[in-house]
């Protein structure tokens, strides 16, 4: 049932996921002495029920799943070196970098990597959590967070840039040694990298990484429309208005073209500004443009 809720899930099909995790747990609530003999299963419950709970991220129940979760694999010996620990600490660590409590984050999202790679070497969860290091850093040098001096001397973010470059290197990387390079496993990956690139001035390198971003896309969702849709326009548009402010021609055009593309298939798909990721940089262009 958990892993058909998760497949109804990635299919955005709302209402049959949540009656299979409605059913998981009536399961496990009935059955809680049979699942503790079992703490695999257990800890697997909890980690689809954390996905269900992380819909809403600011739900106090989700950190309580996962410290939970993590109880549990710290006092089972099967568990104390298992992918489900690894999962467990990557979940937490994620739940944490929306929390914006950055060095939990870090901590957890670390040793979640260490486990994998023990664990399971080179593999897409191995992958997965080098992205969402990755990401870490892409967030923290975009919230103008600072590492410690003995890390960054320049004061200027670069680290964080640096860490995040090689983070999704490492990710990209192992994604595509292991077949994935034209799956829409590696599409968030490729997208978000392509941040990284821009914000570091390689408009070249972002472009690339957009086009690949794209074509898996256009391969993989025959939905109209789509917020990893959403999502390639804005960047587009971000890249184009990064073009313009180097002097490139006809480059502000396409910018406000592709912004008002995904703004307007964002809000048919129920999302407004002020809840899409990348609203920091969406508004501040939108001033811009007004102004």
């Amino acid at each position: 049932l958990c892993l058909l809720g998760h497949e109804y899930r990635k299919s955005e099909n709302k209402i049959y996921y949540q009656h299979s995790m409605e059913r998981a747990e009536e399961i496990y609530t009935k059955n809680r002495q049979e699942f503790k003999k079992d703490p695999v299963s257990e800890v697997y419950y909890f980690h689809s029920n954390a996905r269900l709970l992380s819909e809403n991220w600011k739900n106090e129940e989700l950190g309580q799943e996962l410290d939970h979760s993590l109880d549990i694999c710290n006092l089972s010996d099967e568990l104390r070196f298992h992918p489900e620990k690894a999962a467990t600490l990557l979940y937490a660590g994620v739940f944490a970098k929306r929390r914006r409590e950055s060095q939990e984050a870090r901590k957890k999202l670390e040793e979640a990597l260490d486990l994998f790679k023990k664990c399971l070497g080179k593999h897409l969860m191995t992958a997965e959590c080098e992205k969402n290091i990755a990401d870490l850093y892409l967030e923290l040098h975009q919230r103008n967070i600072r590492l410690s001096d003995s890390e960054d001397p320049t004061g200027e973010g670069k680290c964080e840039l640096k860490k995040s470059h090689e983070h999704y290197e490492k990710a990209l990387s192992m994604m595509k040694e292991l077949g994935f390079d034209d799956h829409k496993e590696i599409v968030l990956t490729l997208k978000n990298f392509a941040v990284c690139q821009r914000r570091q001035g390689n408009l070249k390198e972002a472009t690339g990484l957009l086009q690949k971003a794209e074509s898996v896309v256009e391969i993989e969702l025959d939905k109209k429309d789509h917020m990893w849709k959403v999502m390639m326009k804005i960047q587009w548009a971000l890249l184009y208005d990064e073009k313009h402010q180097k002097g490139e021609e006809e480059s502000e055009e396409k910018a406000i073209t592709l912004m008002k593309e995904g703004l307007e298939m964002a809000l048919r798909l129920g999302k407004q500004i002020h809840k899409l990721n990348s609203k920091i940089e969406i508004l501040p262009f939108i001033r811009t443009i007004s102004g």
